[in-house]
């Protein structure tokens, strides 16, 4: 009779790597020092599950999986770079950086974009992202948006509204000087004014299954916001001042 064979993918090598660290460990455990069950990304509990049984080890871990294993949410890294963007931005240090230009010699105020839009190339849809952005011109400590849009967000620019951060699905913090906050509706977070200046790195964390946007500060302060559920979503940084100058940080 032939006997099973389990194809081994690297999903099943680091579950079993999971299951034999669990198993040393728990040879030289005691009831105040507990071997603790493995910890696996979402993805993989399925992988382990699969693994306990072919190897026999029912028996050694018998309580359900949902009880016992922490579900680590899967940490995405991508290389981000910046793309669709309005007219008055440069993009330079392939794509890293982006430069609000200089604004023309004769203005019409209440016609003139004075605000002007770039957005990520990379769409996210699940686990956690985190995006490094440094402020390396900031004039005046102004205005600059930073947050993200729904991947259906770029349907503006046809429209030529060049103020991302007031596109539809569009959440995020105005760093400077107003202190706001867009989710949905523009509101007021005093304690977000005058935060940050120029040369500091602030980090987006989106997390795609939580439902939530948070904003970290190198103050230490941070700031969170809950999305919709089940979308699609990219960076979305607005500059308002020439020169302005952000930079996405590996």
């Amino acid at each position: 009779m032939a006997s099973s064979v389990m194809k081994m993918t690297p999903s099943s090598l680091t579950s079993t790597h999971n299951i034999l660290d669990y198993l040393r460990t728990k040879k030289i455990a005691s009831p105040e020092n507990p071997a603790e069950l493995p910890k696996v990304p979402r993805d993989e509990v399925k992988n382990l599950n699969t693994l306990v049984g072919y190897l026999g080890l029912s028996d050694e871990i018998i309580v359900p999986v949902e009880e016992t294993i922490e579900i680590v949410p899967t940490e995405i890294v991508r290389s981000e770079k910046f793309k669709l963007h309005s007219p008055r931005i440069t993009l330079q240090k392939d794509r890293k950086v982006a430069v609000r230009g200089p604004y023309p010699e004769l203005v019409l105020c209440q016609t003139y974009p004075w605000h002007q839009y770039v957005l990520g190339e990379n769409s996210y849809q699940q686990g956690i992202v985190r995006l490094k952005l440094k402020l390396e011109s900031f004039q005046s400590n102004h205005w600059m948006f930073v947050g993200i849009v729904k991947g259906d967000g770029p349907q503006q620019i046809e429209q030529n509204n060049y103020s991302s951060y007031e596109w539809p699905g569009s959440y995020g913090w105005a760093l400077g000087m107003t202190g706001q906050v867009w989710k949905g509706a523009n509101t007021i977070e005093n304690t977000l004014k005058n935060l940050t200046k120029a040369g500091d790195t602030v980090e987006l964390v989106l997390d795609c299954d939580g439902a939530k946007l948070s904003l970290h500060l190198p103050t230490g302060q941070q700031f969170h916001i809950d999305i919709p559920k089940s979308q699609a979503w990219r960076l979305n940084v607005n500059m308002f001042r020439q020169n302005d100058k952000i930079h996405i940080i590996e």
